[in-house]
C-alpha cells in the first residue's frame, strides 16, 4: 500500500520488519539447534558461508527498504524478491519439521509459521506498493 505521493506506507514497512524478524529468528535458531552444525569453537566452511551469505541477505533487504522507501521502484521489486526468498524461504523450511516441530518447541514452529505469514504478507505488500509507484509515476509523466 501506498499514500498518494507513490511511496510505501507505514504498513508496508511494519510487514517487513516483522518478516525479518521472524527469518532471523529461525535462522538463530536454527543455528542453536546444531541444524547448521555442530558448534565449536571454529566454523565449518559451510558455517562461514551461512553466516555470510545470511548476514548479506539481511543486509541487502535493509537496503533495498530504505531505498523503496525513497521512492526507487527498481529497489521495491528487490524488497519483493528478498522477502520470498529470504522470508518466504525460511518460512517454507515447515515441510522438513511440521507442526508439532520437535525442535525447541514452540519456538520452532512459530518461527516456522511468522515467516511464513508475513514472508507471504511482505511479498504481497510489496506487489501493491509497487504498482501504485508505477502509477503514481505515469501519473507524473503525462
Amino acid at each position: 500500500m501506498t499514500n498518494v505521493s507513490g511511496r510505501p506506507s507505514k504498513r508496508w514497512l511494519l510487514v517487513h520488519t516483522l518478516a525479518i524478524q521472524f527469518s532471523l529468528g529461525h535462522t538463530i535458531l536454527d543455528w542453536h539447534l546444531g541444524l547448521i552444525g555442530p558448534s565449536s569453537a571454529t566454523l565449518s566452511a559451510d558455517q562461514a558461508l551461512i553466516l555470510v551469505l545470511g548476514a548479506t541477505l539481511y543486509a541487502l533487504w535493509a537496503c533495498t527498504l530504505a531505498l523503496a522507501i525513497q521512492g526507487s521502484r527498481a529497489a521495491m521489486l528487490a524488497t519483493l524478491v528478498l522477502c520470498a526468498v529470504v522470508g518466504l524461504g525460511t518460512g517454507l523450511t515447515i515441510v522438513f519439521c511440521p507442526p508439532p516441530c520437535s525442535g525447541a518447541p514452540p519456538f520452532g514452529d512459530i518461527t516456522h509459521l511468522g515467516s511464513l505469514v508475513f514472508g507471504a504478507w511482505g511479498v504481497y505488500e510489496s506487489w501493491r506498493a509497487f504498482k501504485r509507484m508505477q502509477t503514481a509515476h505515469a501519473r507524473l509523466r503525462a
